[in-house]
């Protein structure tokens, strides 16, 4: 998280407000340590003014439960209109949802392009696994 929150904010100087966040949750249970909820509400607050997508990809209750959690978050914490926070089980509709919320004039931000990334990433972390 605090590596997010360093490279988030050399981006910010960089390109202000005209960012935005995706997180795609394969497995395992997270855990909201009080200093996990403490940076994550200042990531949310402070960058990614396109928006922000959380993808709990993980099935079952413990999936139901975690996209349920950070929707109530969302929801209490920041839902004040500020910016575009949505919470998904699907990487296709949170990949073409983030990818809406980009400039027009970044024809390259695809749907299809933000879920081919996350492939990208996951198939280099199975393999890493391996």
């Amino acid at each position: 998280m605090h590596q997010i929150e360093s490279l988030s904010a050399e981006r910010e100087q960089r390109l202000g407000k005209s960012t935005a966040y995706i997180q795609f949750v394969l497995e395992g249970t997270p855990i909201f340590t009080s200093e996990v909820r403490v940076v994550a509400e200042r990531l949310t607050r402070d960058y990614f003014g396109l928006g922000v997508a959380h993808c709990i990809e993980t099935t079952g209750l413990k999936g139901a439960g975690t996209r349920a959690f950070l929707g109530g978050l969302l929801l209490i914490r920041g839902g004040r209109g500020e910016k575009p926070m949505k919470v998904f089980a699907d990487p296709q509709v949170a990949s073409a949802w983030l990818a809406a919320r980009l400039p027009a004039d970044e024809a390259a931000w695809t749907a299809d392009r933000v879920r081919a990334i996350r492939d990208e990433l996951v198939e280099k972390h199975t393999s890493d696994r391996a």
